[in-house]
């Protein structure tokens, strides 16, 4: 994982469809084990600008986080989707 803090590192557009599945399989065994973990990404999303390194620290926080919570059994799901702003 880039977890730098690069203050250099520049946002660029993230593919999630790629992105996600290849950090879940490396979170998978040290944080993830014994939990049945669902992927979902909304079909022709828009790639977020992000920096890699921060949304990969944000993601393992949270997965890391509800797997302590559910003592590593359960059902995790992970969706990727547009959300649109209410009014």
């Amino acid at each position: 994982l880039g977890y730098s803090r690069d203050p250099m590192a520049r946002a660029e557009p993230l593919e999630l469809p790629r992105f996600l599945p290849d950090l879940l399989t490396l979170l998978r065994h040290p944080f993830l084990d014994g939990l049945d973990v669902r992927l979902e990404v909304q079909p022709g999303l828009p790639a977020p600008v992000v920096r890699r390194g921060r949304l990969e620290q944000v993601l393992l926080n949270v997965l890391v986080n509800a797997s302590e919570s559910m003592h590593g059994r359960g059902i995790l799901g992970l969706i990727a989707r547009r959300a649109t702003a209410p009014g």
